[in-house]
């Protein structure tokens, strides 16, 4: 009889908890579909949930998420960043309370989100490849810098007073990122990257070729070129000496209108220039040119290839994941306009 009562009691102990639980999911679901609902996470309410529930700002490939209160905490890092600068000598000011500069705070808000995407998608990657970061390579890579910059009690200072960090929040949203970015960038440097650079400079020198058999600039502009300009014919426009990139601008200038450069090679790639015209302005000289370009293997442009293979979600109103760009876009057309306007300045 004692067992029997026992049992039953451990019975209605087990149900008490099974329902406990259960309305504990029901209840923190009916909070995160009502945050959804609404998908406005500006206002107070949002934040205080985002506080205690680690609600998804981001999904990427339907297992990966990245949280909102990552996102909050971010935007008021960098809030208290400029909130703490002295921009009087330059004559700017920092206002968030106004229209423009909430404007502007949102511009920075979509430049946080773009980055912790990608740096999720180089950590995805990394991984994926085998290279994982522990929090012991995190924190060897800050002893090597500690006395570089003025030893441990001065950095963690300076990163309470501008960002409101402690030295492990430091560690996790800058150092462990960049560590990452690292691996890749060792990857990109590998033979894999040297094999693309290498099918890049036969693409141009095809077109080189092509040129030599008195093919139109032009046309082999729009066939060969992976520049921005391909689609007009690689036309780039007027140029003082100084504003072409170093070890093109002495061969560039050297070159008679009409004529076309050999192969050049730069940091971003391979470069075919021809010299259209020639003009002096005042005292500066100034060129008029057309390229074909090809590029070599950056971080910049594998993350631009990488992104395609991922399938983004962004959960959170005003925001869209915009997959011809591979990047965070406002939802609102007059955001867009402004950023185009303001060109992501936060200072006013």
């Amino acid at each position: 009889m004692v067992k029997e009562k026992k049992v039953k009691e451990k019975k209605r102990v087990s149900f008490l908890v099974m329902f406990g639980a259960f309305a504990l999911f029901v209840f923190f679901g009916l909070i995160s579909l009502g945050f959804y609902a609404c998908r406005n996470h500006d206002n107070a309410f949002s934040k205080k949930v985002a506080g205690f529930i680690p609600l998804p700002l981001v999904v990427i490939d339907y297992s990966h998420f990245l949280s909102l209160a990552t996102l909050n905490n971010d935007l008021k890092s960098l809030k208290s960043f400029y909130e703490n600068q002295n921009f009087s000598d330059s004559g700017m000011r920092v206002d968030f309370s106004t229209e423009d500069g909430k404007n502007r705070l949102k511009i920075k808000e979509k430049d946080i989100l773009n980055k912790l995407i990608t740096d999720k998608v180089i950590e995805m990657t990394a991984k994926k490849n085998g290279k994982n970061i522990s929090d012991e390579d995190v924190d060897q890579s800050v002893s090597r810098k500690i006395e570089e910059f003025g030893g441990e009690d001065r950095i963690k200072e300076n990163l309470k007073k501008l960002y409101g960090w402690s030295l492990d929040d430091f560690k996790k949203r800058i150092v462990k990122p960049s560590l990452y970015r690292d691996e890749i960038e060792k990857i990109i440097t590998s033979e894999y990257g040297k094999e693309e650079d290498i099918r890049q400079e036969n693409k141009i020198k095809e077109a080189q070729n092509r040129l030599s058999s008195g093919d139109d600039f032009a046309v082999v502009a729009k066939e060969f070129s992976l520049g921005e300009t391909a689609n007009q014919g690689g036309e780039l426009g007027w140029f003082s000496r100084d504003q072409i990139l170093d070890g093109l601008a002495e061969v560039s200038f050297s070159l008679k209108e009409g004529e076309v450069s050999s192969v050049l090679e730069s940091e971003l790639g391979y470069h075919l220039i021809e010299l259209e015209e020639r003009k002096n302005d005042g005292e500066q000289e100034l060129i008029r040119v057309r390229q074909i370009f090809r590029p070599k293997m950056t971080l910049d442009r594998w993350l631009n290839e990488e992104m395609k293979k991922h399938k983004v979600w962004i959960m959170i109103d005003g925001y869209d994941w915009n997959s011809e760009i591979e990047a965070v876009e406002f939802s609102s057309s007059d955001l867009r306009k402004f950023e185009q306007e303001q060109g992501g300045e936060i200072l006013q």
